[in-house]
């Protein structure tokens, strides 16, 4: 997941176990080392465990995803079609049992180095793997994206399945997996490696399954996705047919993130006359006007639209007693909200700014002077929860058994659906993982059959199948409004439905209710204790 920061997995089993072994640790100390403890401090440990707790409950709630959601009549019916089919079932089992066999290849394509510039070897594999499966046009377009075809009877839309090559590591890291208590570690043994042999199941089970269906889905693996979004990029710029997208770049196989984030990376070059840092202590200095932008850019930042700014990278100066003549920062924002443009000329005015203050500081017209280059832009937008995309995805996930929940941040290809006007999602390749874009990297497998199962439904829902069920997502031919997703993506510049969420109530999230009503209980019991020993 290109530039998210987000650990993907179960954050609320971790702070469930903190808070119990905080429970279970005081505890046992409380055993081996206070039972001389007077009556009346009892209820001080109490209410300390308490006081602890909180936090941890809170961030728990937190985590808490919105999981409702409505489907259309048009919608209902086609999933009862498409659930009670004897074929899509055979599907759904063939996936179950090539649990093994996607894991193995998810494995083996961990190995094959696919550092960002460099996912030449795991194309060759994914091209290879296409081709077996007997997919149409299956090539390396010169990006270096990995693209075959499942061609449909020509009655319907093109739906892209997606993951990406590369992984967010430099060149000449160790990639070799290996397994401890059923858990597998790996840089990037799940992001997004997964999400490749999620594809590669998918695409079995429509084999195995003997499955026609209406539209075409191009089966895609992207490069840059960690580093530039080149691939996804090339993907929309050439090929203009494109109805839907599905990104499978998560874990687990129940959140449907139907919207992204908009952001930018900027690199700043400041250029100076330079200097005896004694002698010419009255020139200006690249590195101090650098400086100042830094000192008012450290201050922005807001929860609602979530808005980050960040300045990841400095370099400057050639001595300790020199004047610099050169400095650079390479800096980023993000925003949840339709402000993007704005921000971005916030933050040109302000590094230009600096450049000009520190000028005046000493006197001088021009002796500082600043430009900016864009490395990244990454576009934002989201399709609204009733979208039919969005639609066929949550029945999909419910079919498998499980509660559908829903996001609207985090940068991943589907951004560039959302830039193209394109209805575009980001679906979970099942199974758990954590510690992305980090050498402890990990991937829990259990259950990890329900990812594919989920994005193999959700295609044939979108895509229709020949016989069965008509498409639910409308081809770019298609002029009848009942399924049209035009307005359902839109750019970060112009989506005004984007924005900060309210918090939840105790009545919004039941998880919240519970949590309300222990400390209830914990209150009550200590009132209780204190009123028992004070006797």
């Amino acid at each position: 997941m290109g530039r998210s920061g987000i650990f993907k997995g179960g954050g609320k089993c971790c702070k469930t176990n903190v808070l119990f072994n905080i429970l279970r640790s005081m505890h046992q100390n409380y055993k081996r080392r206070y039972f001389k403890m007077k009556k009346k401090s009892i209820p001080v440990l109490l209410s300390g465990i308490l006081i602890a707790a909180l936090p941890l409950m809170s961030a728990n709630a937190q985590t808490d995803k919105d999981s409702t959601y409505s489907v259309s009549p048009e919608t209902e019916k086609a999933y009862q079609e498409i659930n009670s089919s004897s074929a899509v079932q055979k599907g759904l089992e063939f996936i179950k049992s090539d649990a093994d066999n996607t894991l193995s290849q998810q494995i083996e394509m961990t190995e094959i180095p696919a550092v960002p510039n460099h996912e030449q070897k795991k194309a060759d594999y994914f091209k290879k793997e296409l081709t077996e499966l007997g997919m149409k046009d299956v090539h390396i377009d010169e990006t270096g994206n990995v693209i075959g075809t499942r061609p449909g009877s020509g009655d319907g839309p093109t739906l892209v399945l997606s993951a990406h090559l590369d992984i967010a590591f430099e060149e000449g890291v160790d990639t070799t997996v290996t397994k401890k208590d059923g858990i597998l570690y790996a840089p990037g043994i799940a992001d997004d490696t997964r999400g490749l042999a999620a594809l590669l199941s998918v695409g079995r089970a429509l084999n195995e399954a003997d499955l026609q269906t209406a539209g075409d889905i191009m089966f895609v693996a992207t490069v840059g996705e960690e580093d530039d979004f080149r691939g996804v990029k090339a993907l929309f710029d050439e090929h203009d047919n494109i109805d839907g997208f599905i990104t499978v770049d998560g874990g687990g196989a129940s959140e449907v993130t139907h919207g992204g984030t908009a952001g930018y990376t900027i690199k700043f070059n400041y250029h100076g006359p330079g200097g005896h840092s004694y002698g010419d202590f009255q020139t200006p200095s690249a590195t101090h006007a650098l400086g100042r932008a830094v000192a008012e850019i450290s201050d922005w930042g807001k929860k609602d639209p979530k808005t980050t700014f960040n300045v990841g990278v400095i370099n400057g100066g050639t001595a300790v007693n020199a004047k610099a003549e050169e400095a650079s920062m390479l800096t980023e924002f993000r925003t949840d909200g339709p402000n993007v443009d704005k921000l971005k000329k916030k933050l040109l005015k302000t590094v230009q700014d600096s450049a000009k203050n520190e000028n005046q500081r000493w006197g001088s017209k021009d002796g500082v002077t600043v430009d900016s280059k864009t490395v990244v832009e990454i576009p934002g937008g989201q399709m609204p929860k009733d979208a039919i995309s969005v639609q066929a995805a949550a029945s999909s996930i419910k079919a498998i058994g499980k509660q559908p929940t829903f996001g609207t941040s985090g940068m991943t290809d589907a951004n560039y659906a959302f830039g193209a006007g394109v209805p575009g999602m980001n679906l979970g390749y099942g199974g758990t993982a954590g510690q992305t874009h980090s050498l402890d990297e990990w991937y829990d497998p259990t259950d990890a059959y329900l990812g594919p199962q989920g994005i193999f439904l959700t295609a044939l829902g979108l895509v229709g199948v020949q016989d069965l069920t008509e498409p639910l997502l409308s081809s770019k031919g298609d002029t009848g409004s009942e399924k049209s997703e035009g307005t359902a993506a839109s750019t970060s510049t112009g989506n005004t439905k984007q924005g900060g969420e309210l918090p939840e109530t105790s009545s919004d999230n039941p998880t919240n209710a519970l949590i309300g009503l222990g400390v209830a209980m914990a209150g009550g019991l200590l009132f209780f204790l204190r009123k028992k020993l004070s006797n």
